[in-house]
């Protein structure tokens, strides 16, 4: 039972298939924003905007990393995306009925802004072959410390879809 854990029985769940190459972030270079191992930073669309990977290591048992976004002012109020994600040349391959969802620990230590919210999205995305956008699972949430387990919804692929993509990005 999920409040009160009294055994209730057996769960006997289906298999699961990490699409994920390089989960860990493996070959992150610290004081960069340098990326190893089918990952991709980008600053957005801001000029003297920045992200440095600031830290790697473990905590509790489960691997970290620690980002620093630097994104001044534009003086327009649109909302900016930096973001990291897979490479889209190696997104999980996927085909119509594929289901996937997109997970991980996540937590916005601390931010400073001149009037805006800061925002985390996790997007579950589905491509074509050549790289065209169908569809997407999405989950936002309001920066939180400490870290929190966040998920995207469910994506099911449907019949014309070649590759699943997973990436987070911040809004301020």
């Amino acid at each position: 039972h999920p409040t009160t854990h009294a055994a209730r029985g057996l769960l006997i769940e289906e298999g699961r298939t990490n699409y994920v190459k390089n989960s860990q972030f493996s070959g992150l270079t610290v004081g960069t924003n340098t990326t190893t191992g089918n990952w991709q930073i980008a600053a957005g669309a801001i000029p003297s905007s920045s992200i440095t990977v600031t830290g790697t290591g473990t905590q509790n048992g489960i691997p970290y990393i620690d980002v620093r976004y630097n994104i001044p002012t534009n003086g327009t109020g649109s909302t900016q995306w930096p973001n990291f994600g897979m490479a889209i040349a190696d997104a999980a391959t996927v085909s119509n009925g594929t289901k996937t969802i997109f997970s991980s620990w996540f937590g916005v230590t601390s931010y400073t802004s001149t009037g805006g919210t800061c925002t985390v999205g996790y997007s579950n995305r589905s491509y074509t072959a050549a790289n065209a956008y169908i569809a997407e699972a999405s989950n936002y949430f309001t920066a939180t410390s400490p870290y929190t387990y966040q998920t995207t919804p469910v994506m099911t692929h449907g019949a014309t879809a070649a590759k699943g993509y997973f990436f987070v990005y911040v809004t301020v």
